[in-house]
C-alpha cells in the first residue's frame, strides 16, 4: 500500500508543478472521489496543501 501512496503523491506533485490543471481536475485525473478528499490525502502525506505545494 505504501508504494501506491508514494506513486499517487509523486503524480500529484508532478501535475501541481507542471500543469495548469486546477485542483479539482487533478483530483479527478487521479480518481479521487472529490477534491476535498484529495486535499486531505495530499496534506496527510506531504504536510502541505496542494495549493501550498504548487506555490512553493
Amino acid at each position: 500500500m505504501d508504494w501506491i501512496d508514494q506513486y499517487v503523491i509523486l503524480e500529484a506533485k508532478q501535475m501541481l508543478k507542471h500543469s495548469d490543471l486546477c485542483i479539482k481536475e487533478i483530483s479527478e485525473e487521479l480518481n479521487f472521489p472529490n477534491p476535498s478528499f484529495f486535499f486531505k490525502y495530499f496534506k496527510k502525506h506531504t504536510g502541505l496543501t496542494p495549493n501550498q505545494y504548487r506555490n512553493s
